[in-house]
């Protein structure tokens, strides 16, 4: 600040990482903070303390019957992985619409393409290999076929095929979440070659992103949503 010559020194904000980055102020004390930036962070420990919550409410509610059979963990990690999907879709979205530089307008279409091709993969295995082959006749999935629920998880599959734990997560006793077909070693192992098909989605969009992330050198063209997607 020069008080002689009655001029103040802009300066550019590269606070992180809840700040805007590139704001044009006087001090740093007065870089405003991002509300996409706090979003897109404050929903991962949010996310996480819901779906845990929903989990321990579940033991607590039949703690004299079958509750304190919930798997904690499967409904944690259903919960971060509907985020992180929804994290990818977010990014790419904000790639193809308001690409930033040579490289961004050059991978604008890549991102949103892979995941909606990645759909259409996840689709055709879990509808014509996983449903067709292991679920079909099968006394558990004949009962619960024509509900809605069963319908609305395969729906959640189709986007991120790790939600498959909510077959086997027991939440409030309900029978829709404790799946059984087969013995419980093959089952175990189709359940989880089912959410291996998170890694068709996941490596490719990690590759991008991150990519994407070191091009931006000022660190302002990046979507703010890349650190936390990566």
């Amino acid at each position: 600040q020069d008080f002689l010559g009655g001029r103040m020194e802009l300066i550019v904000c590269d606070m992180e990482p809840f700040w805007e980055k590139g704001a044009i102020v006087y001090r740093l004390e007065d870089c405003p903070l991002s509300k996409v930036k706090l979003i897109v962070y404050s929903l991962v420990p949010a996310v996480a303390m819901l779906f845990g919550m929903l989990g321990l409410w579940s033991r607590q509610r039949n703690v004299r019957g079958r509750g304190k059979d919930t798997q904690l963990s499967s409904i944690v990690v259903v919960g971060m992985a509907i985020l992180s999907i929804s994290y990818d879709w977010f990014f790419s979205w904000t790639l193809f619409r308001n690409p930033r530089g040579e490289f961004q307008a050059r991978l604008s279409e890549v991102g949103l393409a892979h995941l909606i091709a990645t759909v259409a993969v996840n689709f055709l295995l879990v509808h014509f290999w996983f449903r067709r082959r292991f679920l079909v006749g099968m006394p558990w999935y004949e009962y619960h076929k024509h509900g809605i629920g069963l319908h609305a998880v395969f729906l959640l599959m189709y986007a991120q095929p790790q939600c498959v734990a909510l077959f086997q997560s027991r939440i409030f006793d309900i029978d829709l979440f404790n799946i059984h077909f087969g013995t419980p070693s093959k089952m175990n192992e189709v359940l989880s070659y089912v959410a291996c098909l998170s890694l068709l989605q996941d490596v490719p969009q990690f590759l991008l992103q991150l990519s994407v992330w070191i091009a931006d050198v000022s660190g302002l063209q990046a979507p703010r949503v890349s650190a936390v997607s990566m």
